[in-house]
């Protein structure tokens, strides 16, 4: 079995389905998800988990995201990017001070209220479903989180600007741009869009669907599947001594504090790993009523020296 990760570089002109319809094809295997939708024009990192993998996508899903983004100042279109319809074209009289300083309210706790033309579901069916069949559907707002915003490069002959954008789970880039348009009273649209980074996988160590196929048929793919635990490195980490207590969390029974090395997840509130013998069995947490350890989720089916 390949369970694991494979961080993939996204072309454009692919959706993230279809990369994942890819990789179920190359491997054989319907247990294939990723860890975060990617636009079919965005290029970027986009970690595609195999078998087992999926199963940890829930631990992944409020990992922080980087992306390289340009905007074009001077137009609005149905979607916020430069693949929709056209709406409204403007003059453009900006000057960097001034763009700047409207960048700078996108840093921190922002409210965002997500495109039309998203895969969002209300009442059942997607927001860009509501789009296509000409139906008016506001989405709520939401809270979302930028950390940094790093312009690169500000082209005012073309009224275009480059920039770095980190930000939490669920921020729409092209959502920045349109309100930054908004703002600046001239409209803008994201005309390019790459992510560079997805958690602990960066676009350095990506890798293409091509290079992932040739791998493949070369039994190579050890080399670039990532282990299940790897992405999972900011949770606290609990190794089991006994290989009895071990074979328990296996079989889905219940195990006390002390039966594991590591101090502090008593008042630790969130999930960890379990280890035996230097192998992930679990992903757990502590119970504080039960005052017990319960397994979330489980990886193996037995171990060595039950």
């Amino acid at each position: 079995m390949n369970n694991g990760i494979i961080n993939i570089l996204k072309p454009a002109g692919m959706t993230s389905f279809d990369v994942v319809s890819a990789i179920k094809r190359l491997f054989g295997t319907k247990k294939v998800g990723h860890t975060g939708t990617l636009d079919p024009m965005a290029t970027g990192v986009l970690p595609i988990c195999i078998d087992k993998g999926t199963r940890i996508i829930k631990y992944l899903e409020n990992d922080g995201k980087k992306y390289r983004c340009e905007v074009q100042f001077g137009f609005e279109t149905d979607t916020q990017d430069a693949w929709g319809k056209i709406l409204t074209r403007s003059k453009v009289d900006l000057d960097e001070d001034t763009i700047r300083k409207a960048a700078r309210y996108f840093i921190g706790e922002i409210s965002q209220t997500p495109p039309i033309y998203s895969a969002i579901r209300i009442n059942g069916k997607r927001l860009y479903e509501y789009a296509r069949s000409g139906e008016i559907v506001t989405p709520k707002s939401r809270k979302i989180t930028i950390e940094k915003f790093e312009i690169i490069n500000i082209d005012l002959e073309n009224q275009k600007m480059m920039f770095d954008i980190d930000v939490s789970k669920g921020t729409y880039i092209r959502t920045i741009c349109y309100d930054l348009g908004q703002m600046l009273g001239c409209g803008a649209i994201m005309t390019f869009l790459s992510r560079s980074r997805s958690g602990i996988f960066n676009l350095e160590e990506a890798v293409s669907l091509e290079e992932v196929t040739k791998m493949y048929n070369e039994g190579r793919i050890e080399e670039i599947l990532k282990p299940l635990d790897f992405p999972l490195r900011h949770l606290p980490k609990g190794e089991i001594i006994d290989p009895i207590k071990a074979k328990e969390v296996i079989c889905g029974g219940y195990i006390q504090m002390n039966d594991i090395r590591q101090e502090g997840l008593e008042t630790y509130e969130g999930f960890f790993t379990l280890y035996y013998n230097g192998e992930l069995i679990a992903v757990s947490s502590y119970d504080k009523d039960l005052k017990k350890i319960i397994a979330d989720k489980v990886f193996v089916q037995n171990i060595d020296n039950q």
